[in-house]
């Protein structure tokens, strides 16, 4: 599978480091940028390019949105159409929100309605992303969206990067639950105390 980053920021640039380092090709959409972050993620792995943003819409199969909220309507429209892709929306409108919409699954599933967008790797920092592994145990993630298809193929993402197993919340009626949950990590790690370094496994008795 072929795999489009949209965002260079910190959820970006780990999850094409961890996607290209388990074997899939990853092309990063930059905007004409040679800052020493792009230089350095290009230099990371050779499974890893860079091009511009509108080059991306020809080179994959499933496109992870990883911006800020209010960037969307800007970025997709610099990507353009897109069809019958599978979108993975990392964001949480917690401090902010794409125009017209409450959250950026809504966006995306408004502006590409033939595509099939899960949300997914939005609970847990980017450090986790890299290193899902605690002490030898794999870390749990979490998923929702309207497409089984869709969600297999993310679950597969997720577990072949190390998370142990990714959970379906279920379909687009739990996306606001999904990023709730997202808010916990937040509230834990950042106001709380934790650190960065916490993340989320679910137990099984029996």
């Amino acid at each position: 599978m072929k795999i489009a980053i949209v965002g260079t920021g910190n959820m970006g640039g780990a999850l094409a480091r961890a996607l290209a380092r388990v074997g899939y090709r990853v092309y990063v959409g930059i905007r004409k940028s040679r800052e020493a972050k792009i230089v350095a993620l290009e230099n990371y792995h050779e499974n890893i390019s860079t091009h511009t943003i509108e080059e991306l819409g020809e080179l994959a199969d499933i496109f992870i949105f990883c911006t800020v909220p209010p960037a969307i309507t800007d970025v997709c429209s610099r990507i353009g159409p897109l069809y019958e892709k599978i979108i993975v929306d990392t964001m949480n409108s917690v401090h902010s929100h794409p125009e017209t919409h409450k959250n950026t699954f809504e966006a995306l599933s408004h502006i590409y309605p033939s595509c099939h967008v899960v949300k997914a790797f939005n609970t847990t920092g980017f450090e986790n992303i890299l290193h899902p592994n605690f002490g030898g145990i794999s870390i749990d993630t979490f998923m929702a969206g309207r497409d089984k298809h869709s969600k297999d193929v993310v679950r597969k993402l997720a577990k072949d990067i190390g998370f142990s197993e990714c959970y379906d919340f279920g379909g687009v009626e739990e996306v606001a639950l999904l990023e709730d949950f997202a808010k916990v990590w937040i509230n834990l790690a950042l106001f709380q105390g934790q650190g960065r370094n916490i993340a989320f496994k679910l137990l099984k008795r029996g």
